[in-house]
């Protein structure tokens, strides 16, 4: 995978600069990879990660793991109010 993270941000571990509501889909990535994501709703996650491969990740109501992926996919993402930080 050749994204890379919001261009304002300079190292990997500076805090994300924007949160966005994100709409699982299939097929279409996000314009950066992701810092982290959250889950507002308990359940799974599919995320493709930065190296392309596909994760289902258990989500807690309120959690938010830190997580480089380019795309939550919608099939199997059963987690709801999902937020992507950059």
């Amino acid at each position: 995978c050749n994204m890379q993270f919001h261009p304002s941000v300079y190292e990997a571990t500076a805090p994300a600069v924007d949160i966005v509501a994100v709409s699982p889909s299939d097929t279409v990535n996000f314009t950066y990879l992701s810092r982290s994501i959250e889950a507002t709703g308990a359940g799974d996650v599919v995320a493709v990660m930065q190296g392309g491969e596909t994760r289902t990740i258990p989500f807690a109501a309120g959690q938010i793991r830190v997580m480089a992926c380019s795309r939550v996919n919608l099939t199997s993402t059963t987690a709801t109010g999902i937020y992507a930080h950059f």
